[in-house]
């Protein structure tokens, strides 16, 4: 009987995901004898626990930071060894949270700072609007990791007509953005945060 070299029949493509998510990598390989099917992981045994179904690997609860990487799908026989790879990115939903203050004003000199920090990856983009206007002036950004950002806006010596309905926005471009809403209030100068969860 004449062997056959092994030949990929179907393989898997890129697959970009969400933290908690289950990704499956498909592979099928012929030949003669029947190859073997196994999986690396950039180029490594896979060091976590993982399922096999139907020579398709199955990675439950992927996490951004361990299971991003190379997937390999090698078919092994007497007759040689074929193999293909695929990579997965994992994307980390987006989070925000704005430093909960309060400020009461019995002279309006006085200076104001607005604290929102994002989480996410990508890593996220934080803009800030003031009564649904982009307000950009005395922003600052400080990029912890590359999941974490915080951004502060900097009002300086407040006056009454920094009063209003300021929103920290947070996006990366996979999701909607989500915002935290910050108001000042003119009677009583005081900022209120709330976190609106998508």
């Amino acid at each position: 009987m004449v062997s056959v070299r092994p030949v990929i029949t179907l393989k898997s493509t890129d697959q970009k995901v969400f933290e908690g998510s289950t990704a499956i990598f498909a592979c099928k390989a012929a030949g003669f004898p029947a190859p073997n099917i196994t999986w690396l992981f950039n180029d490594d045994p896979i060091p976590w626990e993982h399922s096999i179904e139907n020579d398709s690997l199955v990675l439950n609860d992927v996490r951004h930071g361990r299971h991003d990487g190379r997937y390999t799908c090698v078919a092994t026989s007497k007759a040689g060894t074929v193999s293909t790879s695929a990579s997965l990115l994992v994307y980390v939903k987006v989070s925000a949270h704005a430093v909960s203050r309060e400020y009461i004003f019995s002279l309006t000199s006085q200076s104001a700072k607005l604290s929102c920090s994002g989480h996410g990856f990508p890593l996220p983009n934080i803009t800030w609007i003031k009564d649904g206007l982009p307000v950009s002036l005395n922003q600052t950004d400080s990029v912890i990791n590359e999941t974490f950002i915080e951004s502060g806006l900097n009002l300086g010596d407040v006056t009454y007509d920094q009063a209003g309905r300021y929103s920290c926005n947070v996006g990366n471009g996979v999701q909607e953005p989500i915002s935290v809403a910050i108001e000042i209030l003119s009677d009583l100068w005081q900022i209120n945060d709330i976190v609106l969860v998508k």
